[in-house]
């Protein structure tokens, strides 16, 4: 006979289960019942307006230029860093992987500010540059914030070919290029996929620097309708649509390819380095002007702001943003992690209960925060108006929105663990939660602190959920700095972009310190 207490302790750690599954499908119901209030004939028109086509285009045509534009950029980085006879491959690396650091709408903020008779441009270079914005701007400051992530899963992939493939390849007489378009690019597609899911969600969901460049887009379309609630829970559920299409569409491309094996064992030595020759000089010169693009012009161009604007800085304004960021972040962090362990340990038994729970998971990150912090504001007013201007509700949909992040690093290292130590406590009498307790959790340190300082970084820098649901008077340093950028007040949003960029900075240090450790 099962011993009650033992299935009590079993079943409660299915509450953090429940809790993120209620999170996620809570808000989404409640945008499809805002949604269905509207009244049917009126709400086809205003779907088949020519505007709403345009916004479906615009967002389209956004998206697909910033897969393809990183995809070009990371590519033949990650392949000089770990083909090639490039030097300082791992300082070049640090340098590609520095702006994930920089949140979207502080680097279309300092391309914007670059422009024109009174731009850095003129103050620094002595040169008026032309204005940066519309879809050419969106465009490039979402490339440069995202081609990150398409390089990170391409250098993998790279790490993980066989070499002897290009060595027979080159002994049959191929040259690099042939090698490349022959050997290399058709494994690569299960990492394409991979990072082209990650940024076209994110490019789908963006609103800071659409808002900026100004340039329409679905995303910023919703959050100008906010106050039409109806016409705002259709544009929602227009962006739900695209991601679960997005997501169909990426499952369904890898089912049909398949698994992608080597054709041998693979050997545990690198590849012999192709030398550059005459090529290094000009990619030298390329990688200084990616690298001046992404890191320097931001930084830079911050800085130079926070000098003009030093007279009127307000650091009693400053310190209170940053509180105001803290105090959201840090407890939304707690409740993330403390919802993604267990989530995780029972994601491990791969029961159909289990899996559930995960797939709400990953589909409350996927979802543009737009769509989830209306379903929120609708979920609050229609159930219990007291919390709509709370931290507790802006904590419940941070959590809902990164809880895939806090859950990465312990999914990739439960795996890894033994289970003879959680058997030997069973045998000696410990339940799940004691397992859990005693077992698990101290070897799961390392994955969890990165979860955590991901998750942190995550929120620090998110502006659509910091902007709607934040209770009255509290302004963050993300909603601080993209408030003042919109208005063209460009010395008044230097110190919060600035302090943003410190942050963050030092929270994805703590990721990769904290992910080595884990490995």
């Amino acid at each position: 006979m099962i011993d009650p207490l033992r299935r009590a302790r079993t079943a409660a750690l299915y509450l953090p289960a429940l809790a993120v599954l209620a999170a996620v499908a809570i808000p989404l119901a409640f945008v499809i019942l805002r949604a269905a209030d509207a009244d049917p004939a009126d709400a086809r028109a205003w779907l088949w307006r020519p505007r709403t086509a345009e916004l479906l285009l615009n967002t389209l045509a956004l998206g697909l230029t910033v897969v393809a534009a990183s995809i070009a950029i990371a590519f033949p980085l990650a392949w000089l860093v770990t083909r090639s006879d490039l030097r300082w491959p791992r300082a070049v690396t640090l340098c590609a992987i520095l702006p994930l650091a920089i949140p979207g709408y502080v680097m279309a903020y300092a391309l914007r500010s670059l422009g024109g008779p009174l731009g850095a441009g003129q103050a620094l270079l002595g040169v008026t540059l032309p204005r940066i914005d519309g879809f050419i701007g969106a465009a490039l400051a979402l490339t440069l914030y995202n081609f990150p992530y398409f390089f990170l899963t391409f250098r993998a992939a790279f790490d993980r070919l066989d070499p002897a493939q290009a060595e027979a390849a080159r002994a049959l007489g191929a040259g690099p290029g042939r090698i490349l378009l022959a050997v290399h690019l058709p494994r690569f597609v299960p990492a394409a996929l991979a990072g082209a899911l990650v940024v076209g969600l994110y490019v789908l969901g963006d609103f800071g620097v659409v808002s900026l460049m100004r340039f329409d887009t679905l995303s910023l379309a919703l959050y100008t309708s906010w106050s039409r609630m109806e016409q705002g829970a259709l544009l929602a559920l227009i962006l739900i649509g695209l991601t679960l299409l997005l997501l169909a569409a990426e499952a369904l491309v890898a089912l049909r390819r398949g698994p992608v094996a080597a054709a041998g064992l693979g050997e545990a030595r690198r590849p012999r380095p192709i030398p550059l020759g005459r090529l290094e000089a000009p990619v030298w010169l390329a990688l200084a002007a990616l690298i001046s693009l992404c890191v320097v012009v931001p930084v830079g161009t911050t800085l130079h702001w926070m000098l003009a604007g030093a007279a009127h800085f307000d650091l009693g304004d400053l310190t209170a943003a940053a509180a105001d960021s803290l105090s959201a972040a840090l407890p939304a962090t707690a409740l993330t992690v403390a919802l993604a362990v267990p989530v995780a340990w029972l994601a491990r038994r791969r029961t159909w209960p289990a899996r559930i729970v995960e797939r709400a998971a990953q589909l409350g990150y996927a979802i543009p925060s737009l769509a989830l912090a209306l379903g929120f504001v609708v979920f609050a007013l229609r159930t219990v108006p007291s919390i709509r201007d709370t931290l507790a509700l802006l904590w419940i949909a941070y959590a809902a929105h990164f809880m895939m992040l806090a859950m990465g690093p312990l999914r990739g290292t439960l795996p890894l663990l033994s289970t003879r130590h959680e058997e030997a406590a069973r045998s000696l009498g410990c339940g799940p939660l004691g397992v859990l307790r005693r077992v698990t959790l101290p070897a799961l340190r390392g994955a969890i602190v990165a979860g955590a300082a991901l998750t942190l970084l995550a929120i620090l820098k998110e502006l659509p959920l910091a902007k709607l649901l934040a209770p009255l008077g509290s302004r963050s340093l993300a909603v601080s700095a993209w408030a003042f950028a919109d208005e063209a007040l460009f010395a008044d949003a230097a110190p919060y972009a600035l302090t943003l960029l410190a942050i963050s900075s030092c929270s994805a240090a703590l990721v990769l310190r904290a992910g080595r450790e884990a490995a």
